[in-house]
């Protein structure tokens, strides 16, 4: 990492800085270089199910800790989740990969148990973009959720299904722990605000990390994700915007860190409440760039 001085500093794990520098918001140096600890990428076998969300809040935990890979998506209004449990694809699963040329294998069973869900959803996205926004790749988000069947490929092919279209996206961690409180708090609240929701809650988990500015520091988090889409016109529908800030302010106060790479309203958080090593990093910094040549407007209002 180059530093305020223009030394050229290295860190690795036993570095006292290491936490700091894992997660730097871009304020302690210029990352020229990183060396990581690779394996061979593992195949996976992803199982799709439509499932009642009647026991989302133990179910969650339970899918996490019983499987490799979870994602799961999570329809309020219907009261469904759509979940991907992924573990280590069999040996007879690899052969059929790799026979195919290492594409996706989809599997012939499809389900169209949520199809009319996926529809629902839909429909609140039309009606708030104001039409098909962006070429219709805001509909594919949603609609990739409909005639699901299970597949085998690598973490890319499994997981990784982004489609660019303007979007305003909120992610919170909240400690695993806590997350089937936070569930049972959000069904609580929609319920009795029934709000317009363009794609379903993004609910994802992770393990503790080590970085001192990590959402996940010192704890197995789960990441409750919302998005709500831009009409084509680059306007944002009042309910979509009224609903993202109603959710965050309500994972706030149950002690939710923001993604930082995400939307977030920082009026919500105390951050050194929030963060146990908060001074710490801040020390950090002092040391590494004292004249703060590295600052820029959103640093200098959350570090100083």
């Amino acid at each position: 990492m180059v530093l305020a001085d223009g030394t050229v500093a290295e860190f690795d794990r036993d570095h006292p800085d290491f936490p700091a520098v894992q997660l730097g918001l871009g304020s302690l140096g210029v990352i020229t270089a990183v060396t990581l600890r690779a394996r061979e990428s593992m195949i996976y076998t992803c199982v799709k199910k439509a499932v009642d969300a009647g026991t989302l809040e133990t179910d969650l935990e339970t899918w996490n800790r019983e499987n490799i890979l979870v994602k799961a998506w999570w329809f309020p209004q219907e009261n469904q989740v759509q979940v991907w449990t992924a573990n280590e694809a069999s040996d007879d699963e690899v052969s059929r990969y790799r026979a195919g040329g290492s594409q996706l294998v989809e599997y012939a069973t499809t389900d169209t148990s949520m199809n009319s869900t996926i529809e629902s959803t839909l429909q609140h996205l039309r009606d708030d973009s104001k039409g098909v926004a962006d070429n219709g790749k805001s509909l594919r988000t949603v609609s990739r959720f409909r005639d699901f069947t299970d597949v085998t490929g690598d973490i890319y092919q499994v997981f990784c299904k982004g489609i660019a279209t303007p979007q305003i996206n909120v992610e919170i961690g909240i400690p695993l722990a806590r997350a089937g409180a936070v569930i049972r708090k959000i069904k609580d609240w929609h319920a009795e605000t029934r709000p317009r929701m363009h794609y379903p809650v993004i609910l994802r988990c992770t393990g503790a990390s080590e970085g001192w500015l990590s959402p996940s520091n010192g704890q197995d988090t789960c990441y409750f994700g919302f998005v709500v889409y831009y009409a084509a016109d680059g306007s944002l529908s009042e309910e979509g915007n009224s609903f993202l800030r109603a959710v965050e302010r309500a994972l706030a106060e149950e002690g939710g860190r923001p993604h930082w790479g995400k939307y977030f309203d920082e009026s919500l958080y105390d951050w050194p409440a929030l963060y146990p090593q908060w001074e710490a990093f801040r020390r950090v910094r002092e040391t590494l760039d004292p004249e703060h040549r590295f600052a820029n407007a959103f640093t200098d209002a959350l570090l100083d």
